[in-house]
């Protein structure tokens, strides 16, 4: 109810082009608050990740990744008068990712980037030779000076990937850990759906699926699935533009994560419907 009144709010404010600068603003003021507390708190030892004040890593990789594609969207919707606080704010919001060691955030914080910059080198080189020089010098300064003094981000990067990521013996990442294997010992639901919550009735372990479309599907069956996909679709798709494809590379983020309850899960698609939806009108 919370995500769909906040995307109700969300749609009206769209109207306005205001809106889009003043959220511009406003993450970056965020973006800023978050770096203090980030130097302020440090490292969460009960996770052994960084968390700044989310209530897990994860979240944090999430929220990184949101502003940057939110930013992305703004910067093709209005003309920014501060394209250098833009790539700050990327750049920043990328710095987050990475702390939040979140494999699958990281994995499609390189996948977007990517794909971003090549659609910026197809407009113009010069922007992207920038920033593609400005990100590597900053990323060969940070890596060698952490490595140097042996700093705690890199201990905790490195210890993710060798006991978890790169370690045989580790059950993290498999289907069965991340409750995958609850769709096909209970095929009775796939049709209709289990339903949300009660989850003690399909055994001891009562986590819900670690995933968004596996949620959807065992929670509401191939009729929810389906209906959730095709709209999910019809809004991300059409008109098909860059930010099509870097949604789509988003969701590989919700594999392994259930963001349904996270509001600008919601909001992230209408943005991008909307920017596209006008441009197209324009066009």
């Amino acid at each position: 109810i919370y995500c769909f009144i906040f995307l109700f709010f969300i749609a009206d404010l769209t109207k306005k082009e205001l809106f889009f600068n003043v959220t511009f603003w406003a993450l970056i003021i965020t973006l800023g608050v978050q770096l203090i507390l980030f130097i302020k708190l440090g490292l969460n030892y009960d996770s052994g990740r960084y968390m700044i004040m989310f209530q897990h890593p994860n979240q944090l990789g999430f929220w990184g990744l949101i502003v940057i594609l939110i930013f992305i969207s703004i910067n093709q919707n209005i003309i920014l008068k501060s394209p250098f606080l833009f790539y700050l704010g990327i750049l920043i919001a990328s710095f987050f990712v990475i702390a939040s060691i979140s494999q699958a955030a990281i994995i499609v914080l390189v996948l977007l980037l990517l794909i971003y910059l090549f659609s910026t080198f197809r407009k113009s080189p010069i922007i992207f030779i920038l920033i593609f020089s400005i990100i590597s010098f900053f990323t060969y300064s940070y890596l060698e000076q952490t490595i140097l003094d042996d700093n705690q981000l890199t201990k905790v990067l490195i210890s993710r990937f060798d006991s978890d990521l790169l370690n045989e013996n580790d059950n993290d990442n498999n289907l069965e850990a991340r409750n995958y294997n609850r769709i096909w010992e209970n095929p009775e639901y796939l049709i209709l759906g289990a339903g949300e919550s009660g989850l003690g009735r399909f055994g001891n372990d009562t986590n819900e699926i670690h995933s968004t479309f596996g949620s959807i599907l065992f929670s509401y069956g191939f009729i929810g699935l389906i209906l959730f996909v095709s709209s999910l679709l019809k809004v991300t798709l059409y008109p098909f533009r860059i930010n099509s494809i870097i949604f789509l590379v988003f969701l590989i983020f919700t594999v392994t994560h259930n963001v349904l309850r996270w509001p600008f899960f919601w909001a992230l698609p209408y943005l991008m419907f909307c920017i596209k939806k006008a441009d197209h009108v324009r066009n």
